[in-house]
């Protein structure tokens, strides 16, 4: 319950999300609008420089079942945000796709793609 209410402080909920991570997703074509739909209502926004760092993409199961996801991302103030939200949302785009479905967590190759995302990020941007 200490994580929620903690999170209760921060700005939760509909944001816009930054162009530049809508943009970079969708000109990739591993998502679309509907997963931005979905995902908008379900982030947390921490303000950058923020003492908390619990950046984060959350499965939200039940009996074993993934059934809803918790982004939990700083909002985009310099570079370092943006490539955190690269980051979650690639994980969040991993888990929308498996909503409905038993949850294997696999940690080492979901940060493994999820870092690849960043890498093929600052490729782009140069």
């Amino acid at each position: 319950m200490y994580f929620n209410s903690l999170l209760e402080s921060f700005i939760v909920g509909d944001f816009l999300i930054d162009d530049r991570v809508v943009s970079f997703f969708l000109n990739l074509g591993i998502c679309d609008n509907d997963f931005f739909d979905y995902i908008k209502c379900r982030l947390v926004y921490i303000p950058s420089g923020s003492d908390v760092f619990w950046y984060g993409c959350h499965p939200i199961l039940e009996d074993g079942t993934l059934c809803d996801i918790r982004v939990v991302v700083p909002i985009v103030d310099n570079e370092f945000d943006l490539i955190v939200n690269i980051h979650e949302f690639t994980h969040a785009i991993e888990l929308f796709n498996e909503l409905g479905s038993f949850y294997n967590e696999d940690i080492c190759n979901r940060e493994e793609r999820a870092h690849k995302m960043e890498k093929v990020y600052m490729k782009n941007k140069c």
